[in-house]
């Protein structure tokens, strides 16, 4: 919703203070937690369930994703070398 309005041009200081979405935060988190968890899980999970064929039994792309699954989780700890 924030990058549709900012898209459209409303600004950044009206969209700081938009509340109408936070009831929904800890549906947000607990979303995104299983999100990352399922990606995580398809990357490092066992191998034996990808079929020969498929684009994820081809090594390049599987050491590709698991090189860019950690720039998911930038914003958390991004902190830690600041």
């Amino acid at each position: 919703m924030p990058l549709l309005l900012v898209s459209l041009g409303i600004s950044g200081t009206w969209l700081a203070s938009l509340t109408a979405l936070e009831p929904y935060r800890p549906l947000f988190v607990v979303l995104t937690i299983a999100a990352l968890g399922t990606a995580g899980w398809r990357l490092y999970g066992p191998a034996s369930r990808c079929e020969d064929g498929r684009v994820c039994a081809d090594p390049k792309i599987l050491r590709r994703r698991r090189r860019l699954m950690p720039l998911l989780l930038f914003p958390y700890y991004v902190s830690w070398f600041a």
